[in-house]
């Protein structure tokens, strides 16, 4: 469907719309291209992502007018919008990528744990003691080196905290849009890629700030 009609199909949906939904559209729609995700297990996304649900090719049609796709996740339970020509991209320098390749697997992990009810919580030291197990940098980073990292991750809805002090005590939510970004299922294709970033040549001080795409 080309954009014309796209933004004919739009028009028509819209306009049945209450003045109401009108307004939770708008606001929705700032949100999506602001955080590029909504998450059913975040209770500040959940009435969002139900109305995303509920009118679901309002906001395919809209969105494909501007060049972008908008992705409903059952199985992870997210929405999330990309560039039509691309995937979801971010990008993050090399600290950034094994402190998020390492939730990946503790996410595969703490799912399968059924004391863990489903959802995947740690606290910061088991991510740090993994950092350090890869041997990646020449030197322990300090815990105040996580904050960066962990704020803009939580911004990008990977994961979700409420504290305000980093410390090694810190709880962290992983959230399922680490599915979506890091796709691999198999421990041994996560671990593959952390050998590969401690294999790269140069030292820490020269490719730690090394922006790198991810999926």
């Amino acid at each position: 469907m080309n954009k014309a009609n796209n933004a004919e199909q739009f028009l028509q949906e819209y306009l049945m719309l209450k003045d109401s939904e009108k307004a939770t559209f708008s606001k929705i729609v700032n949100k999506l291209l602001g955080e590029s995700f909504l998450v059913k297990e975040k209770q500040e996304d959940r009435g969002a992502f139900f109305f995303v649900c509920e009118n679901l090719a309002l906001f395919v049609h809209y969105f494909s007018i501007i060049d972008y796709e908008v992705v409903y996740d059952k199985y992870n339970e997210v929405c999330y919008i990309k560039k039509q020509e691309n995937k979801y991209r971010e990008k993050l320098s090399k600290f950034d990528t094994v402190i998020i390749l390492i939730l990946r697997k503790l996410y595969y992990l703490k799912r399968k744990e059924a004391a863990s009810g489903g959802r995947a919580v740690v606290q910061l030291e088991e991510i740090i003691e993994q950092v350090k197990s890869t041997k990646i940098f020449r030197d322990d980073k300090k815990v105040n080196s996580y904050r960066d990292s962990l704020l803009k991750l939580r911004k990008y809805k990977v994961i979700d905290f409420s504290a305000t002090n980093i410390t090694e005590e810190l709880v962290i939510r992983i959230l399922p849009t680490i599915q979506v970004i890091i796709q691999q299922d198999s421990l041994d294709d996560l671990t593959d890629r952390l050998t590969a970033l401690k294999k790269e040549e140069g030292d820490e001080g020269e490719r730690e700030d090394e922006e790198i795409d991810e999926d």
